[in-house]
């Protein structure tokens, strides 16, 4: 709090009341002597403006206020934790995720050398005849020529055609 003095609100409040009290007391006054005059056959309408004073205002403005106030902090709060908590979980999930594809790859690795050795092995050995890359041994082979198949084509046009636009 201030050092300098605070105007008491409801000093305030009360006067409005009274402001308000008497401007209704007026307007009902108003309307009696309106309908003591039956010569005139128009109708008034009163209109009732609320009268706010200052404080009310005032007390409106720093609702308002604090209502943003409320709602950039909680913006404010998701984000924070959004940086500090949920982040790192994603991050350390998706570091998981990788630890086990290298993992993997690892034992690929492994077994794709294991393999190599193992027909290493066998092509040192004279009893399987494994002969190695020669021109003579290669075969060639002539590529087949295929005939489109047109029939399906024309059942799948008469199909669409047969199909009314409308639906």
């Amino acid at each position: 709090m201030s050092a300098l003095p605070q105007p008491d609100l409801r000093d305030v409040v009360d006067s409005s009341w009274k402001l308000q009290t008497h401007q209704e007391k007026t307007i009902i006054s108003n309307l009696s002597v309106t309908s003591s005059k039956k010569t005139s056959s128009k109708t008034t309408k009163l209109s009732r403006k609320k009268h706010s004073s200052a404080a009310l205002q005032l007390l409106t403005l720093l609702q308002q206020g604090s209502s943003y106030l409320a709602a950039v902090m909680m913006l404010a709060s998701i984000g924070l934790y959004l940086a500090t908590v949920r982040i790192p979980q994603l991050w350390s999930q998706e570091y998981k995720t990788l630890e086990a594809l290298q993992r993997q790859e690892r034992n690929l690795v492994a077994i794709d050398e294991a393999l190599k050795y193992e027909i290493a092995q066998q092509a040192e050995q004279p009893e399987l005849d494994m002969s190695g890359i020669a021109p003579e041994n290669t075969m060639f082979l002539q590529p087949n020529h295929v005939e489109p198949q047109e029939t399906a084509i024309a059942d799948n046009n008469s199909f669409w055609q047969s199909i009314p636009l409308g639906y």
